[in-house]
């Protein structure tokens, strides 16, 4: 009998039921135990799987689920072992003591991603009252042809983001000061806007969650900022579980 292969979603401790959860392509959601550790699985396909955005939005959202009052250990969509025995035997036994090691580390740990970005509006208007030279090169430029201040617009331009990206670090710095008694651990990560503040992965205690969610209120109710949570989540950007990429670009566990 040919043995099935596995989407695997994250490890947790053995004990673990999912409940009636349905996993990608609808497949039911089961757990496979070794020991004192298990992974939660569902059947895959055979041969190379394609991601869509409806299997990676289902994946994650099964994390998040599953993740909801209990510590996981997530991967990243893709990862499929062969078969329940190779997933055992290649996987879950000859690891245990690292994810076990993971487990406790990260108990009753969560993610949420963080993301500030200035409101333009009053950004600027925050510039141009704070540095004379964008107020020079404003003038400079007032009332004039646009082909005579092509050049003052693009100093303009570049004065502006200069300035937006400075004010930026350093409202980031006095951001994460506020909520590091809060978190476990901040991780930044790099800026995806021009008008980005901060964008940042947390590791909270589920515990500290309200807490966390009172600061980062009260961090938007400044007006020069729009805030961004997302989460409770597992914690990816914290667990790194290595993989190694198998046949038909999936990633797969080594036999």
């Amino acid at each position: 009998m040919a043995e099935t292969p596995l989407y695997v979603y994250g490890v947790t401790r053995a004990g673990a039921e999912p409940g009636d959860l349905a996993g990608v392509d609808g497949e039911p959601i089961r757990t496979v135990t070794e020991r004192d550790v298990a992974a939660f699985v569902s059947a895959a396909p055979p041969g190379a799987v394609e991601t869509t955005r409806a299997r990676l939005l289902t994946h994650a959202r099964v994390l998040e689920l599953l993740a909801a009052d209990r510590t996981v250990l997530p991967m990243r969509f893709g990862v499929v072992a062969p078969s329940e025995r190779v997933l055992r035997e290649s996987v879950l036994g000859p690891r245990r003591k690292v994810f076990l090691s993971l487990l406790k580390r990260f108990e009753g740990a969560v993610e949420v991603d963080l993301r500030v970005l200035f409101d333009e509006g009053e950004a600027l208007k925050e510039i141009v009252r704070g540095s004379p030279s964008v107020r020079r090169l404003q003038l400079s430029i007032r009332n004039r042809p646009a082909d005579a201040t092509y050049y003052d617009r693009i100093r303009l331009g570049e004065t502006v983001a200069q300035e937006m990206s400075a004010r930026g670090a350093r409202e980031a710095d006095r951001i994460l000061a506020k909520l590091e008694p809060l978190v476990v651990e901040a991780r930044r990560r790099p800026s995806e806007h021009e008008r980005s503040v901060l964008h940042a992965a947390l590791l909270v205690r589920r515990a500290d969650l309200d807490r966390l969610d009172g600061a980062v209120k009260a961090i938007g109710t400044d007006p020069r900022f729009h805030v961004r949570p997302t989460g409770p989540m597992p914690p990816y950007s914290f667990v790194d579980v290595a993989v190694r990429p198998g046949r038909g670009g999936r990633r797969s566990w080594a036999s």
